[in-house]
């Protein structure tokens, strides 16, 4: 998405912006300073060896296009005074837009850290640009910064407090982090700011937001549900359960101790009734795991999938194989960044625990098998759900949905595809 540029206004901003005027004309006298000050900001130089009238009608000239000699004099400079300070501040307003112009052009060129720098001068010299704030919370958002971008998006609705625009990007931001009661916040703000206009999918959100508020221990019947009523677990004898992990290209290497990371985490969930051991060879494994690069953030494009099959299920484990695809982004042979790693563990986290037979999907944004992952740990219903299916006995069956994807932006309606 392009972004577009601002037009400077082209009206010189003059004395009608004046307030209550004549309660502050005892403040101003046709002092030197003042008289330096006022043709410094009008007219660009001083005129210091001329006649005090003249002076100050060359500035009502310059201000209002006439002289208003025969006004009191303190009247007449409070006048100069207030075109003057109008006069500064568009000049500020200018050169806001300048920078924010000059910000919207490195973003669309995709050089962050140039419109970073840019978008900030914009908001230095117009602390009421909204479109400054707005465009510094995508571009944190870009940068992997997302307490900046959160910041960013809260200043701009300081700015504007009835747009409710801002408060669905804020209660997105908030909910990538990991922050879904302030994200419930910020959508029922949006929602109530427009509710004949609102995002369905906002809509989705919140309501399964309140459901969460009266949320269950575990989400087994999920589980269970998308097996249709067998479950998936490993049995003892099929422990541990081997693991052959693919790498596309040697960029890929960073994220192995993540890796096993998570097999540690599950190990340990299901107190011990899950292990793990890894395989040289591909055709040994009954867990196979591809990372590959590719985006971790797309609107049309899944990030992570797990696919599981039963080719004859009369031998069932003999014949079970579960294929796991993760994206670890597109760095360039560049080292990954702790956000990129955080993100990628998530999904690893999340596509191991279909794996071993978490199949469905939780409701709850603060599970890590929620439809579109959020959190980097196991919440306790995440345990207690992994724990109850491993203390029943195992009917292996294909799944209902047997390959579950994890959508690249926005959590999907669907258990699976």
């Amino acid at each position: 998405m392009r972004h577009s540029r601002l037009r400077r206004p082209t009206i010189f901003v003059c004395a009608l912006l004046i307030v209550g005027l004549q309660a502050v004309t005892s403040c101003y006298s046709a002092s030197p300073a003042a008289l330096d000050y006022l043709e410094l900001t009008l007219l660009g130089r001083q005129y210091k060896s001329e006649p005090l009238p003249i002076r100050i009608s060359r500035l009502e000239q310059v201000s209002s296009g006439h002289s208003n000699a025969a006004e009191p004099l303190d009247f007449r400079m409070a006048r100069l005074m207030a075109s003057a300070e109008a006069y500064r501040k568009q000049q500020l307003h200018n050169d806001a837009v300048q920078a924010y112009n000059q910000g919207v052009d490195a973003m669309n060129q995709g050089v962050y850290p140039e419109a970073l720098k840019h978008f900030q001068e914009a908001a230095r010299l117009d602390t009421g640009m909204l479109q400054a704030y707005n465009n510094l919370a995508t571009v944190y958002e870009k940068m992997a910064q997302p307490e900046d971008a959160i910041q960013a998006m809260q200043n701009a609705i300081r700015i504007a407090p009835r747009d409710p625009v801002l408060y669905r990007n804020l209660g997105i931001l908030l909910e990538k982090s990991g922050k879904m009661e302030q994200a419930m916040a910020a959508y029922q703000t949006y929602l109530k700011l427009a509710p004949s206009d609102s995002d369905p999918a906002i809509s989705s959100i919140v309501q399964a937001l309140r459901q969460n508020s009266r949320r269950e221990p575990d989400y087994y019947p999920i589980v269970t549900s998308a097996t249709d009523g067998k479950l998936l677990a490993w049995p003892k004898n099929a422990q541990p359960i081997p693991v052959y992990v693919q790498l596309s290209n040697p960029d890929q290497a960073p994220y192995l101790p993540l890796l096993h990371e998570t097999f540690r985490v599950w190990e340990q969930a299901t107190g011990s009734g899950v292990s793990f051991v890894e395989v040289p060879e591909s055709r040994k494994a009954r867990i196979l795991i591809q990372l590959r690069p590719g985006p971790l953030a797309h609107p049309e494009m899944e990030v992570g999938h797990a696919k599981y099959v039963i080719e004859n299920p009369n031998h069932p484990y003999q014949s079970l194989t579960v294929t796991i695809t993760v994206n670890t982004g597109e760095r360039n042979h560049q080292e990954p960044t702790p956000p990129q790693r955080e993100q990628v563990r998530r999904i690893m986290l999340h596509e191991l625990g279909h794996a071993i037979g978490l199949w469905g999907h939780s409701p709850n944004p603060t599970d890590v098998m929620y439809t579109h992952p959020l959190v980097s740990n196991l919440s306790s219903r995440d345990v207690q759900t992994v724990r109850k299916l491993y203390e029943n006995p195992t009917q292996f069956a294909q799944p209902r949905y047997p390959r579950f994807t994890i959508p690249g932006e926005r959590p999907s309606s669907k258990a699976g595809n």
